[in-house]
């Protein structure tokens, strides 16, 4: 047997959000939500955060699944009531928020010339 520890921990080591980035998530987020509370879907509660940092599982190699067999970044929320966890894709997220921030400039732009 060998003593030896995993040389790739560091891959998995969470980041943490900046602050602005941070919101953002949780307003898309709350956007989403089906109700306005987002109860947890195990007990029920309202009481639940974003966690303000993102976090990677690696995925298993499998055919067809789109980002199979690489490290998937997530954002998660937290229920303070049972400690549930429920887990975004933050490259899906991102490119939502990217898209929405990129509609809202072109329809602010396309709006201010008066037409």
């Amino acid at each position: 047997m060998s003593d030896e520890q995993p040389t790739e921990t560091k891959s998995y080591e969470p980041k943490e959000l900046g602050r602005e980035h941070s919101n953002k998530v949780v307003e898309f987020i709350n956007r989403k939500a089906v109700s306005p509370n987002d109860a947890c879907p195990v007990c029920g509660s309202p009481k639940n955060t974003v966690a303000h940092t993102a976090y990677k599982i690696e995925a298993q190699p499998a055919e067809g699944v789109p980002f199979s067999g690489v490290q998937m970044p997530l954002f998660a929320t937290v229920c303070f009531d049972c400690g549930f966890v429920r887990l975004f894709s933050e490259m899906i997220v991102n490119h939502l928020i990217e898209q929405e921030e990129a509609s809202k400039t072109t329809a602010t732009v396309g709006g201010a010339d008066g037409d």
